[in-house]
C-alpha cells in the first residue's frame, strides 16, 4: 500500500508558485529574446508563442500567490530551486540551433513535471482556485511541447549529447 501524498502547506504552496513565476518571467524573456534573433520563421514564431504563453503562466501563478499574516516574511519570488539561475543563463547562451530540442525535450517535461507534482498535492476544496490554475498551464504545456518544428531523431539525440544541453538539463533536475 502507498503512502497518500501529503497536502501541500500554505508556506509550500507560496514558495512553488513564486519559484514558477520567477521560472516563468525568466523563460519569458529568453524565449522572447530566442524569437527576435531566430533566422527560421517557424520557430521565431514557435518561440514567440512559448514567450507569451509561458509570461501568461507567471501571472497566473501570481494571481493565485497567497497573501496572509500567517506566511513567513520573506522573498517568494526566487529561483525554485538551486541551479535554476545557471540554467536560465545556459538558455541564453545556447547555440540557436540547439534553442528548440532544449525547449521541448528540457524545459518543457521540467514545467509539466513542476505542474503535475503541484496538482497532485493539492485538494479541491481549499486549492480549488490554483487547480484550476494548474489545468490551465498544464493544457497550455501540452500544446507548446508538441515538438513537430524540431530536428530529426538524430539531429536531437547529438544536441541531447552536447555539453550544454546536459548541463543544462543537470541544473533544472530532469531525470531520465
Amino acid at each position: 500500500m502507498t503512502d497518500p501524498v501529503e497536502p501541500m502547506l500554505l508556506d509550500e504552496l507560496a514558495d512553488w508558485l513564486g519559484g514558477s513565476i520567477w521560472v516563468g518571467e525568466r523563460l519569458f524573456e529568453t524565449l522572447g529574446a530566442w524569437s527576435t534573433d531566430e533566422s527560421r520563421p517557424d520557430r521565431r514564431v514557435r518561440f514567440a508563442i512559448g514567450s507569451r504563453r509561458l509570461g501568461e503562466h507567471s501571472r497566473l501563478w501570481r494571481d493565485q500567490l497567497p497573501d496572509s499574516p500567517a506566511l513567513d516574511v520573506g522573498p517568494r519570488i526566487v529561483p525554485p530551486r538551486p541551479g535554476w539561475n545557471d540554467a536560465v543563463s545556459v538558455l541564453a547562451e545556447l547555440d540557436p540551433a540547439d534553442r528548440l530540442v532544449a525547449f521541448d525535450e528540457i524545459v518543457v517535461p521540467v514545467l509539466v513535471q513542476r505542474v503535475h507534482s503541484l496538482l497532485g498535492r493539492l485538494r479541491a476544496v481549499s486549492d480549488a482556485s490554483v487547480i484550476r490554475a494548474g489545468r490551465i498551464v498544464a493544457a497550455d504545456l501540452a500544446e507548446l511541447g508538441f515538438g513537430v518544428l524540431s530536428p530529426s531523431a538524430a539531429d536531437r539525440e547529438a544536441v541531447r549529447r552536447r555539453p550544454a544541453i546536459r548541463r543544462l538539463s543537470s541544473l533544472v533536475g530532469l531525470t531520465g
